[in-house]
């Protein structure tokens, strides 16, 4: 019961704006911590801390410290990344726990969920690669998609591609438990590579490599013969399937997409590290805030190729890591991780430990290239996973406090975060439904009532968000009010909030801010947002007289690129 609960985080269709990915980690988060809550009631032993989770503890104060000092301009900003950060230390706490009382108990639970949700998702993808959903049952329970490259309800195919990758390890781990003959394990996973193929995911591509690389070099760990020589047919299977892609949607009439080797033409990632790397570069030592990587791209946008995307995280864990902490810090910590990895990789003995840290590795490798990270629904098991690595090989153990004073500081710890959690959640819940009645009324619906600010007590960035989509721009206003709409405009980079904001400095009496924001707009904002620009622009001037002395910006540098 426990598993089929925990899969449906991978299986929630809902993925709503503002926060897309609020209720699969809010799923995740509560089923971990009722399990978390048994684990710490039942598991009698000592509670011993490791340096990986000490590094963890200690930067759960860093976000609140970056508000007090102006870093982040929002409470709520601070709240949201203290609150995953806790998460994971919790995470890495409760796993050490788990695999010191019940050593494979947790691997059945949580290998059983992720494989559930693998097969179910493959299943879902298929349906809409064949586009054979009916609109009255099946596809209400799926996230729309264009069948190019299905993504089931992971709104993202690199996304599925690493959940799918873990897949194949919880397919393992049934072997290993005997819970799996060789012959079902090996069927359930060849479903699952044709899933990987339909994800066409490079960054799936080079964690299947790395499974079948370790199957290899720990071919004498798994206790059966032939493993690293199943991987290998099953890469070969996948390549297979990855090659036959395209003619077979030429026989079955489906929309053909580009490939992935044309994709490998329109690589925009290396343009994007090097116009972060400049904005790290602008602020060394403190950084743009926990999580915050939009401020750095909208301070160096206007010197760098347009990338007409805005882009919330880096896709490079470590890169991220400088970002939000400062370059030493940032070294610090990517450090850290590194050294931890090399550890675990060097004490691993047994086969449920390997499946462990290919767990870890798997997703560190996504993590890259992109940001899965930054999802509960991926953070919380890895974190899980490293905790049980932590207690099993013994990784940087801090010494053994006292038995109660250890269990009552996790205890303590689990009801702060839980009480977080449903502050959390009371008011996600009434932002999601003042963003939905602003939707209404920006439509102008016929009877929808008048939308109004939320009131919340820990999501004050989202509150302030949707104040100033019904913002509009006087004469008149204060210092205060202008840097507000400057801080709301960085954290949600919309065309109509770059274009409300140089209304508000031209109107007073700021012309040349007002252009260069609207020079970072067509930098970021998509393509046909930008081109639309100099009509709503000459709309605002005719409304706003003052206006006529800011010409909308000649010459905004573009480059061809896509999205990665």
């Amino acid at each position: 019961m426990a598993s089929a609960l925990l899969s449906l985080a991978w299986l929630l269709p809902n993925h709503s704006k503002p926060w897309t990915s609020f209720h699969c980690d809010t799923w995740v988060a509560t089923m971990l911590a009722v399990i978390g809550l048994v684990v710490m009631v039942r598991a009698r032993q000592a509670v011993i801390w490791h340096g990986l989770a000490l590094v963890v503890a200690l930067l759960i104060p860093l976000p609140f410290a970056q508000h007090a000092f102006g870093t982040l301009p929002f409470a709520g900003q601070a709240w949201i990344a203290t609150t995953y950060t806790a998460g994971f230390l919790l995470a890495l706490m409760i796993g050490q726990q788990w695999q010191g009382w019940r050593p494979v108990w947790m691997g059945d639970i949580l290998f059983s969920a992720i494989g559930i949700a693998a097969v179910i998702s493959v299943a879902l993808q298929l349906q809409q690669w064949l586009g054979s959903a009916d609109p009255g049952t099946l596809d209400v329970w799926t996230v729309g998609s264009d069948g190019a490259r299905p993504y089931a309800n992971m709104s993202q195919p690199n996304q599925l591609a690493t959940l799918l990758l873990w897949g194949l390890l919880a397919f393992g781990w049934g072997v290993w438990r005997r819970q799996l003959g060789l012959a079902a394990a090996l069927l359930g996973a060849a479903f699952l590579l044709i899933g990987l193929a339909l994800t066409q995911s490079r960054a799936g591509m080079l964690g299947l490599l790395v499974l079948v690389l370790a199957a290899w070099c720990w071919k004498k760990l798994w206790g059966a013969r032939h493993v690293h020589q199943y991987a290998v047919g099953l890469a070969a299977f996948y390549v297979a399937v990855l090659l036959l892609l395209e003619p077979l949607r030429r026989v079955l009439m489906l929309d053909v997409p580009g490939s992935m080797v044309q994709r490998l033409g329109h690589e925009l990632r290396p343009e994007l590290w090097r116009m972060l790397l400049d904005a790290a570069w602008q602020r060394p030592w403190a950084g743009y805030g926990w999580n915050q990587v939009l401020p750095a791209q909208v301070a160096v946008a206007e010197r760098h190729p347009a990338l007409h995307i805005p882009f919330f995280q880096s896709h490079n864990l470590f890169l991220d890591f400088v970002l939000w902490a400062g370059i030493p810090l940032g070294i610090l910590l990517t450090g850290c991780v590194l050294a931890w990895l090399v550890t675990a990789a060097r004490r691993v003995r047994r086969p449920e430990e390997a499946l462990y840290l290919l767990m870890v590795l798997v997703v560190g490798i996504h993590a890259m290239l992109e940001l899965p990270l930054h999802y509960a629904y991926f953070l919380l098991p890895t974190g899980l996973a490293m905790g049980a690595l932590n207690a099993g090989l013994k990784i940087w153990p801090l010494g053994q406090p006292s038995r109660w004073t250890g269990r009552w500081l996790l205890v303590g710890t689990w009801c702060l975060g839980a009480i977080v959690l449903g502050f959390v959640v009371r008011d996600y819940f009434r932002v999601e439904a003042a963003y939905a009645a602003l939707q209404l009324e920006r439509a102008q619906i016929q009877n929808s009532r008048a939308a109004e600010a939320p009131e919340v007590l820990l999501l004050t960035d989202l509150r302030e968000v949707q104040r100033f989509m019904k913002f509009e721009p006087v004469a008149g206003a204060s210092l205060p009010e202008l840097q507000w709409a400057r801080e709301v405009t960085v954290i949600w980079p919309s065309s109509r909030n770059f274009i409300t904001l140089a209304i508000l400095l031209g109107l007073n009496q700021q012309p040349r801010e007002a252009r260069d924001w609207l020079i970072k707009m067509c930098h970021i904002v998509p393509r046909e947002q930008c081109a639309s620009g100099p009509s709503r622009w000459e709309q605002a001037q005719k409304l706003h007289p003052q206006l006529a002395g800011i010409e909308w910006p000649a010459a905004v540098q573009s480059t061809q690129a896509v999205s990665p």
